[in-house]
């Protein structure tokens, strides 16, 4: 009876621990699912200040091409008041070849102020586009994280509590068992197992006679292959 009463609590602290690695496991996930969540902002965050340095970028392209347009324009003044004042035709015709060039460059620099323009008007629009739905997305991650918390502070608590009660379940069981037991639970998560048709169901190792015989008398075996705990359901009362 003494025997049988500690092998029940045994099963019972096998049991209890699954369930608290089910636990551990349930909050393993709500941690990465957190750290996943957090990623995926950072990512969004990345976007937006790249896309907003894309806009400063052509923000800085217009300044640097209005500003050349300026400096061409204030030299066109420069040439035009020279050539109201020339003195020589040979002057002259230097001034107006200098004019000519300066007009061309004018073309071909407005054309760049515009395109530079529509570059910015376009990473405008881009940017005020990416930094909406992204700031509805991370919205909606931080309600997302929120809840996760919530529920890794009540998972956690649970843990903790689970963890107290185990200290009752481990007195019950004998220490050399117990010894035995957590150094298997270490390496495998189902120490104790039946024996089923002749072997163990944990590595279907095939058990001798003598083995079958101490199993079906109530005795709690090792594995002589995988080392986890071997019993007998009728001889155990658990069919």
């Amino acid at each position: 009876m003494i025997k049988e009463q500690a092998f029940r609590a045994l099963i019972s602290l096998v049991e209890f621990d699954q369930s608290i690695h089910t636990l551990e496991n349930k909050i393993q996930q709500l941690r990465d699912s957190v750290v996943d969540i957090r990623n995926q902002e950072q990512s969004l965050i990345k976007d937006m200040e790249q896309s907003k340095q894309r806009l400063l970028d052509c923000r800085k392209l217009v300044d640097e091409k209005e500003l050349h347009m300026k400096e061409l324009d204030a030299r066109e003044r420069v040439v035009k008041e020279r050539i109201d004042h020339v003195h020589n035709n040979k002057e002259y015709m230097a001034l107006q070849a200098e004019s000519n060039q300066l007009k061309l460059e004018q073309q071909h620099v407005e054309q760049e102020v515009v395109d530079a323009w529509n570059k910015r008007d376009g990473a405008h629009a881009a940017y005020d586009l990416i930094r909406q739905q992204s700031q509805e997305r991370i919205a909606v991650f931080h309600t997302q994280i929120a809840q996760k918390e919530e529920q890794l502070a009540g998972l956690s608590a649970e843990h903790d509590q689970l963890v107290a009660n185990r200290v009752i379940k481990i007195s019950m069981v004998p220490d050399e068992w117990l010894e035995k037991y957590n150094a298997l639970g270490s390496r495998i998560k189902d120490p104790v197992v039946a024996a089923e048709s002749g072997s163990c169901s944990g590595c279907f190792h095939a058990l001798t006679n003598q083995e079958l015989m101490r199993l079906q008398r109530g005795a709690l075996l090792q594995c002589q292959s995988c080392f986890r705990f071997l019993y007998a359901p009728a001889a155990m009362g658990m069919q």
